[in-house]
């Protein structure tokens, strides 16, 4: 049988090594915290870019298709322009011809 003396070692080396093991395992705790919140800080950095990427894109966008509608209005005016003219011509044609005819 033990003695007092042997449970009270055999009590005081297991309680040290679990002392022992909790500090470690606190330390290795805190330690998975502050990586954990690193990887978080640079995560949501990662997103903060990302997004404002996003952002300079679309407005980049807008004003490319601002430009796009601006040349389509200006083709749409050019076109009447050139139906004006292909009218004038044929005027000009009608009596050019009529009078080369007669």
């Amino acid at each position: 049988m033990l003695t007092k003396s042997d449970k009270k070692f055999i009590s005081d080396t297991v309680s040290g090594a679990i002392n022992e093991n909790n500090k470690t395992l606190d330390k290795n705790n805190k330690s998975l915290i502050k990586e954990m919140t690193d990887l978080f800080t640079v995560t949501n950095e990662r997103i903060d870019g990302t997004i404002e990427s996003i952002d300079n894109l679309s407005k980049r966008l807008d004003g490319t298709n601002k430009r796009i509608d601006n040349v389509l209005d200006n083709l749409k005016d050019h076109n009447g322009v050139l139906n004006n003219h292909e009218r004038r011509i044929e005027k000009v044609e009608e009596k050019i011809f009529t009078t080369t005819t007669v």
